[in-house]
């Protein structure tokens, strides 16, 4: 007997699991996994860089990560999406955004706190702040704020956000940095829900 193709898995797929208004919800759980590193640091890099999260930008690249995994569930999502990828594209700058390496630090920090590991994610954020580059510094601070975000620790986020505007180039206020927590906050929930967690550790 032939195995079935992807092409028939991916129609099948996109079938079973319907129409999404959001792109990343339409992601299946196997290749988003794999993406959800990718996804959470993409938006770090925005903070980093732009001192803005670009949660457009994040939901295409968590797509696009499960598209190369094979994920059906993505595809329709997609090809939603496409629309808005071009009046979104219009509307930005031509100017390429830096790709930037936080290390593996962060990487450990980003998928611990995805599965709900507090003292994991941040003794990985806490050596991540330790090392000598800019950008591993302030998504280590970040990581830090997130982290006491996602458990209520306000103090812990006063601490980390305070810390992390000194570092900052792009963020200068406190009000500033709490309103991008919170967007950062919300792609963590939603990161955990496309990887099939409760998007609350409680």
């Amino acid at each position: 007997m032939k195995k079935p193709s992807i092409i028939a898995i991916t129609i099948l797929s996109t079938f079973l699991f319907g129409c999404s208004a959001n792109t990343t919800q339409g992601a299946a759980e196997g290749a988003a996994v794999g993406a959800v590193s990718a996804g959470m640091l993409g938006a770090l890099t925005d903070l980093i860089v732009d001192g803005e999260v670009n949660t457009y930008r994040l939901s295409r690249n968590v797509t696009a990560g499960a598209l190369a995994g094979g994920t059906a569930g993505a595809v329709d999502g997609y090809s939603k999406d496409q629309k808005e990828e071009a009046k979104q594209a219009a509307q930005q700058a031509t100017k390429p955004k830096p790709t930037l390496d936080f290390g593996p630090d962060i990487d450990a920090s980003v998928n611990a706190l995805i599965a709900c590991q507090y003292d994991s994610a941040f003794r990985s954020a806490l050596a991540a702040e330790q090392a000598s580059q800019q950008s591993y510094q302030e998504a280590g601070v970040a990581m830090q704020a997130l982290i006491d975000y996602d458990r209520d620790n306000s103090q812990g986020v006063d601490n980390a956000v305070n810390r992390f505007i000194k570092l900052s180039q792009s963020v200068s206020s406190t009000q500033e940095a709490k309103t991008q927590l919170k967007s950062l906050h919300k792609e963590l929930q939603q990161e955990r829900q496309i990887a099939g967690k409760p998007p609350t550790c409680s």
